[in-house]
């Protein structure tokens, strides 16, 4: 098993959907998702979901696929990441007043 596989293992399989933990994980692939769609220049497609072709090409159904990622990971960027993310906040701060109530 290769280092790479572990980490991913242990951070995001290995850890459960809803939890805290697991919210900020989700957020964060979120996040290195749109990075990676920026970075790859994909954000030149997006000009198909006003019917018009990138560069004045003819459009392809590519286009289409690649704008759609773009638009998908960018609203989820910026609408599920932050909710993601202030419920993690939420939720550990939750935990955290629960157990020293305890105490």
């Amino acid at each position: 098993m290769t280092r790479t596989s572990s980490v991913w293992r242990r951070l995001v399989r290995d850890r459960p959907l809803f939890s805290p933990g697991g919210f900020l994980v989700r957020a964060v692939l979120i996040g290195t998702a749109f990075l990676a769609c920026h970075l790859l220049g994909l954000r030149e497609y997006t000009t198909v979901m006003s019917g018009s072709a990138p560069g004045g090409d003819r459009l392809h159904a590519v286009h289409t696929v690649l704008g759609t990622a773009y638009a998908l990971f960018y609203f989820g960027s910026t609408v599920a990441a932050p909710v993601l993310v202030i419920a993690a906040g939420l939720w550990w701060a939750a935990g955290w007043a629960s157990r020293r109530a305890v105490r």
